[in-house]
C-alpha cells in the first residue's frame, strides 16, 4: 500500500525528473482547456521533452507490429528496437548497436533519459516467422539485451539440442529459428524474464505520445524560413531556423510533393518541428530528395498526423519511397503505419513499421536541452497540481476508512 510519505517521495521524484507520466497529465490538461489556443510556449517545450524522454535511446518504437513489407529485401536496422506488437523475424534483422554505444543523456536540470539498462530488442507481442523459415539473429548482442513476452512465445518454440537453438514449433515453419550471441538457451530464459523496464512501457507511452502530437501540431507556423529556388518543374526549398529558437513548419504531403529538393539548416542551438499532415495511402515520393547541413538531422522532428482512408488496405499507411535516398530527421507518428522503402536517418515512433527495400539508420533526436526545459513557473504549476491531487486522494482515503470503521 502506498503511504502518505511514499506518495510525497513519489511526487517529488516525478517533479525532479518531469517524467513521462507527469508530462502526459500536463499535456492532456493543455489540450482539454478551452484556452488551448493560448497554450504557453513552455507547454510546447514539454511536448518536445516528452518525445525526447519517450523514445529513450531506441531507434524504433512501434505500438503495433514491426514487419517486412511483402517482397522486400531490407534487412539491417541500426540501433535498438522496442516493438509493442508482433515481430516478423523472417527479415533476419540485425540490431547493430555497436555503431552507437549505449549512453545516458543528461539534461541541464540533472534528469536524464537512459538506455544503458534497456534491452536492445524488446518485443511485447509474438516472434512471427514466415512460412518456409527464416532466422532471428541477435548478432553481437549480449544475452540480456533481448526481452520478449513469455505468455505469447514460450509455447511456440522448442529447444533443439542438436542445433543448440530454439526452433519454431510447427511443421510448416521448422526452418525458422532463434539464435543468440553466446548461449541461446540461457538467452531465451533471460529474455522472458527481462520485459519490465524501469517504469517505462510501450503501453504507457501510447496516450502520452498522442497528446504530444496533438499539442505540437496545434502550433502555428512560426520561426522558420522557406526560401524557394528553381522553377515549378524543379522546385527546391531551403528550410532554415533562426539561432536559439524552435521553428514550426506546417505542411501537407500534397504540398511536399511540389518540391524536388529540400535542404534543412537547423543551428546547433535550435529545433525544427515539421507538422506534416497526411492522408491514408499517401507517399513521400522518390522524386523528393532531402539534405541537411551541419548535422541538422539530430534537431529535426517530423510530427506526422494521419487522416485515415476509408480503404482499409491502406487506411493509415504512409510510404517512404526512394530506395537510394535518405529521409533526414526523427519521426513522431503514433497513428501512422509506415512503410520504409527509403533510409530514415533518425529515431522513429510509429503505430507500425514495415521495413521495405532498405535499412533503418540511426540519428538521435538531440535538441539543445535549454529549448525543451520549461520555465520554473510551469514546473510550479505541475507541483501545485500534484499537491491538489494528493490532498483529494488523502481526503477520500480518510472518508473511505471512516465508512469501513
Amino acid at each position: 500500500m502506498r503511504t502518505a510519505s511514499n506518495f510525497a517521495v513519489f511526487s517529488t521524484g516525478l517533479l525532479r525528473s518531469c517524467s513521462l507520466a507527469v508530462l502526459g497529465v500536463v499535456l492532456g490538461a493543455s489540450l482539454a482547456s478551452p484556452a488551448a489556443a493560448q497554450t504557453s510556449e513552455d507547454q510546447y517545450k514539454l511536448a518536445l521533452r516528452s518525445y525526447f524522454l519517450g523514445v529513450r535511446e531506441y531507434n524504433l518504437v512501434t505500438f503495433g507490429d514491426f514487419t517486412r513489407a511483402n517482397g522486400a529485401t531490407g534487412t539491417d536496422t541500426w540501433g535498438a528496437v522496442a516493438v509493442g506488437g508482433n515481430f516478423d523475424f523472417a527479415m533476419t534483422t540485425l540490431v547493430n548497436e555497436s555503431k552507437y554505444s549505449p549512453r545516458d543523456t543528461v539534461l541541464p536540470d540533472g534528469t536524464y533519459r537512459s538506455r544503458a539498462s534497456d534491452p536492445e530488442v524488446l518485443i511485447n507481442g509474438e516472434l512471427v516467422p514466415r512460412v518456409g523459415g527464416g532466422s532471428f539473429e541477435l548478432g553481437n548482442l549480449g544475452d540480456k539485451s533481448f526481452a520478449i513476452n513469455p505468455a505469447k512465445n514460450n509455447s511456440r518454440f522448442f529447444w533443439d539440442s542438436s542445433q543448440s537453438r530454439y526452433t519454431y514449433g510447427t511443421p510448416e515453419n521448422r526452418g525458422a529459428y532463434f539464435v543468440a550471441a553466446s548461449n541461446p538457451e540461457t538467452a531465451w530464459t533471460t529474455a522472458t524474464n527481462n520485459l519490465a523496464r524501469d517504469g517505462w512501457s510501450i503501453d504507457a507511452m501510447n496516450p502520452v505520445m498522442n497528446r504530444t502530437q496533438d499539442l505540437l501540431r496545434a502550433h502555428a507556423q512560426t520561426g522558420v524560413t522557406i526560401t524557394p529556388d528553381g522553377d515549378a518543374n524543379n522546385l527546391k526549398g531551403n528550410v532554415s531556423v533562426a539561432s536559439g529558437s524552435i521553428g514550426y513548419w506546417n505542411i501537407s504531403t500534397s504540398s511536399l510533393d511540389d518540391y524536388k529538393v529540400l535542404t534543412f539548416d537547423v543551428p546547433s542551438n535550435s529545433v525544427l518541428v515539421v507538422n506534416l499532415s497526411a492522408n491514408g495511402g499517401d507517399v513521400i515520393p522518390s522524386s523528393l530528395q532531402t539534405a541537411v547541413l551541419n548535422g541538422s538531422e539530430s534537431r529535426i522532428l517530423w510530427n506526422i498526423s494521419m487522416t485515415p482512408s476509408s480503404n482499409q488496405s491502406y487506411a493509415s499507411t504512409l510510404t517512404f519511397e526512394g530506395s537510394s535516398l535518405v529521409f533526414w530527421g526523427s519521426v513522431l507518428a503514433p497513428d501512422v503505419d509506415i512503410v520504409g522503402n527509403r533510409i530514415i536517418q533518425g529515431q522513429v515512433l510509429a503505430n507500425s513499421f514495415a521495413l521495405g527495400n532498405n535499412e533503418l539508420h540511426m540519428a538521435y533526436f538531440q535538441p539543445t536541452m535549454d529549448l525543451v526545459i520549461p520555465e520554473p513557473a510551469t514546473c510550479a504549476a505541475i507541483a501545485g497540481g500534484l499537491a491538489l491531487a494528493f490532498a483529494v486522494w488523502r481526503k477520500r482515503r480518510g472518508a473511505t476508512q471512516d465508512v469501513a470503521a
